[in-house]
């Protein structure tokens, strides 16, 4: 877990440092359904992943009921109302979503 915030001078930095060979396509978050309201009340840094977040992975959703997951979703949804949500249980995600929207090109990372 780290600042997001700082994100766009980590991205200076590293483009300085690569000759802007790197291409970064969004932040992604994942955030667990069980444990959802104990972190997100008590860490800061959590509500901030979550707003400064492309793309929010709510994860093992099965482990919670509906009326829960739908609060864990509107608590996203006000910090972020631009972030994409997915819902999943046991890390199962399909992966077009992540080349369809994340995909990077020969150059990215590359130092």
């Amino acid at each position: 877990m780290s600042r997001p915030k700082s994100i766009d001078s980590i991205l200076a930095d590293v483009a300085k440092i690569t000759d802007d060979r790197f291409d970064f396509r969004g932040m992604i978050s994942i955030a667990e359904a069980s444990n959802f309201n104990k972190i997100f009340k008590a860490l800061n840094l959590a509500r901030e992943q979550v707003a400064y977040s492309d793309l929010v992975i709510i994860n093992k959703t099965d482990l919670v009921d509906n009326k829960e997951l739908d609060k864990i979703e509107s608590i996203i949804i006000s910090l972020n109302p631009s972030a994409e949500i997915i819902k999943s249980s046991y890390s199962e995600l399909n992966i077009d979503i992540l080349e369809n929207n994340f995909s990077s090109n020969k150059d990215v990372g590359k130092i």
